[in-house]
């Protein structure tokens, strides 16, 4: 199948080319150009390019590859024009037109890993704003799932989304938990790392501005995607030089400090740091607690600068 039928777009006449480009390298090879189950031959026809033809005749090989081009306009104008070329290649060629015909062939194969790469890098943004999309969507079902505990004893707490949904805040007239999505791409790759999108929680009451009290990141859990709530306290290292929250009590970190310094690789993979991780799924009930930590939350003891344990 050629990739615009993987795309389900209309076939053409480039279409029956591409069948026949296929056809015809499998009889050179022995084997089809592609192979695997469904969904791996899907995405090699779409993302990348062909496999060299096995053809020491170089009009021949040309004319498969050109056959087997992702972008329809590359391949040849129609039957006619492909019969035409297969009669070529009865014709000895002189070492210059030979030298010409490899050359051309050379180009036509890196315009082709060009065009291959180019729908891989589509194909590769593309799942990944599904995935956000998703993310985003079971975010706001956690929220709304928690909002309707709320109202059900203070009807006055509400939701509001801003900044085109980046920011989520539950408010009532004394406490508020503020959910903030880093914005995709604002932050680097980590190898291994699932994650597609992270943010912080700040809670704040009426005695007690933003304070920082965990992350959330939607990441592969098993085998699905799912949010988590991620917690950060002290670990094996003094009070004066412990930088990234309260010592001794659970918190968030900073965008700089949850992706600086290795912060997010020391996530994926295990290490030492100065901090120590706990994690647990985000549910309705784990935002409820967030909330419940909103209302309670104290600050710290005026004289030695420490915060009350979470």
């Amino acid at each position: 199948m050629a990739p615009e039928l993987w795309e389900l777009k209309s076939p053409t006449v480039k279409t029956d080319l591409y069948a026949l480009g296929c056809v015809a390298f499998e009889l050179l090879n022995g084997t089809p150009p592609f192979t695997g189950d469904d969904a791996a031959v899907r995405e090699a026809h779409l993302t990348r390019a062909e496999p060299d033809v096995p053809a020491s005749n170089v009009v021949l090989r040309n004319l498969v590859a050109r056959l087997l081009a992702k972008d329809p306009g590359q391949r040849p104008q129609d039957a006619r024009a492909v019969l035409e070329r297969l009669q070529r290649t009865a014709v000895p060629l002189s070492p210059v037109q030979e030298a010409i015909a490899r050359g051309l062939g050379a180009h036509a194969a890196e315009r082709e890993q060009e065009t291959a790469n180019e729908a891989a890098a589509k194909a590769a943004q593309e799942a990944s704003d599904q995935q956000l999309l998703q993310a985003e969507a079971d975010l706001a079902e956690i929220v709304d799932d928690a909002l309707e505990v709320l109202q059900q004893f203070e009807p006055d707490i509400r939701v509001h989304r801003d900044h085109g949904g980046t920011e989520i805040n539950i408010t009532s007239a004394d406490a508020r938990v503020q959910i903030g999505l880093w914005l995709q791409g604002s932050y680097g790759v980590v190898a291994g790392d699932t994650m597609t999108l992270a943010g912080e929680v700040l809670i704040k009451n009426r005695r007690q501005g933003d304070f920082n009290a965990a992350n959330l990141v939607y990441e592969q859990v098993g085998d699905r995607m799912a949010w988590q709530v991620y917690r950060f306290r002290s670990a094996m290292i003094s009070p004066d030089k412990y930088t990234f929250g309260p010592y001794g009590r659970t918190h968030g970190l900073r965008h700089s400090d949850f992706f600086g310094r290795r912060g997010r690789y020391f996530m994926v993979h295990t290490a030492m740091h100065a901090w120590q991780k706990s994690v647990e799924p985000l549910t309705s009930d784990s935002l409820l607690e967030l909330f419940r930590e909103a209302v309670d939350l104290q600050p710290p003891d005026r004289r030695t600068g420490i915060w009350p344990s979470a």
